[in-house]
C-alpha cells in the first residue's frame, strides 16, 4: 500500500514545521508534503492526491476558504481540516460546507491531532 500522504498548506514558516514535526514524529512512515501558497498546493494535490489536507484559513492568494472547494474537485478523498487561531461555530460550519472535514485550532494540540489522523488512517484501513 501506498504510504500515508500528508500536505500542509499555510503561509507560516513556523507553523508549516512545526506541523511537519509533529506528523513526522507520530507518524515516521508518512510522506509530507509542504506548501506555502495556493498555486503550488493545487499542483501538489493534482500531483500527489494527499489523504490528509491540513489548510490554513486565512493566508495571501485564495485562503482557506476560497483554496477548500478547488483543493476537494481535485482530490474528492482528501480529508481537509482547516487549521485557524480564528475558531468560531459560523466559520466551521462555512468550511465543512465548502469540503472540510473539520477543524484544527492553532496552536495545534498534540493529541487533537492524533485523534484526527488516526480516524483518518482507520477510515481508510491504513495501519499505523
Amino acid at each position: 500500500m501506498n504510504p500515508f500522504k500528508v500536505l500542509i498548506i499555510d503561509d507560516q514558516l513556523y507553523v508549516r514545521r512545526s506541523l511537519q514535526e509533529l506528523l513526522s514524529m507520530l507518524y515516521p512512515k508518512a510522506t509530507i508534503f509542504i506548501s506555502e501558497n495556493d498555486g503550488d498546493s493545487l499542483q501538489m494535490v493534482k500531483d500527489h492526491q494527499p489523504h490528509f489536507i491540513s489548510l490554513d484559513l486565512t493566508m495571501p492568494g485564495l485562503g482557506g476558504k476560497r483554496l477548500c472547494p478547488k483543493l476537494m474537485d481535485l482530490s474528492p478523498n482528501s480529508s481537509i481540516y482547516i487549521m485557524s487561531a480564528l475558531n468560531s461555530n459560523a466559520v466551521q460550519n462555512e468550511m465543512k460546507e465548502l469540503g472540510a472535514k473539520g477543524f484544527l485550532n492553532k496552536p495545534v494540540n498534540l493529541q487533537d491531532l492524533k485523534l484526527i489522523v488516526d480516524k483518518i488512517h482507520e477510515d481508510l484501513g491504513i495501519q499505523v
